[in-house]
């Protein structure tokens, strides 16, 4: 579960089938989103303020631009990250096993971590981002035209992030 206490809609199913083997379970997920965060430092992850977060395409491209009004947005961050997933293996094997499927369904960035106790997780990821400075010190860096070009940018990145979710998930029923 995630920090907003729900795994996201469009990876449940596939949580579900994970969750449901005697050798894997997930410990964190993401199917992937598009946000504006305002950061007190473009430098510095910590005291990040979340202005708006969706893990759909946006249509209605107004919540974001108030988003841009709001008294919190001094350096504001413009973003998509894609799906992320966190699996527990049983064995080294069975992470290799997880970890080549991800490959194969186009998360080329995926790996095997060792905790500091002891557990194999299989961690799947992808290089697809996108992280454009939108304010500086509350001043509007960019026209709302471009705006709309970079939100039109991560919509096409969703969609194919949802696409390769898809594929990860019926090779995933497969082996398991």
């Amino acid at each position: 579960m995630s920090k907003k206490g729900s795994i996201d809609i469009f990876i449940e199913p596939l949580v579900n089938d994970i969750n449901a083997s005697p050798k894997y379970y997930t410990t964190s997920s993401c199917s992937g989103r598009i946000n504006l965060v305002s950061k007190l430092s473009f430098k510095d992850k910590k005291d990040c303020v979340w202005l708006f977060s969706s893990h759909e395409p946006i249509d209605d491209l107004q919540p974001l631009l108030e988003s841009l009004n709001d008294e919190k947005c001094e350096n504001a961050q413009f973003g998509f990250e894609a799906f992320v997933l966190h699996v527990c293996c049983d064995s080294l094997e069975s992470a290799k096993s997880f970890i080549a499927i991800a490959i194969e369904s186009g998360f080329r960035n995926s790996g095997i971590t060792i905790s500091g106790k002891d557990r194999i997780i299989a961690a799947v990821r992808s290089t697809h981002t996108l992280k454009i400075p939108l304010t500086c010190n509350g001043k509007l860096l960019v026209s709302k035209e471009y705006i709309e070009f970079i939100v039109k940018q991560a919509n096409g990145m969703l969609t194919e992030n949802l696409e390769r979710i898809k594929k990860f998930h019926e090779k995933v029923k497969k082996t398991l």
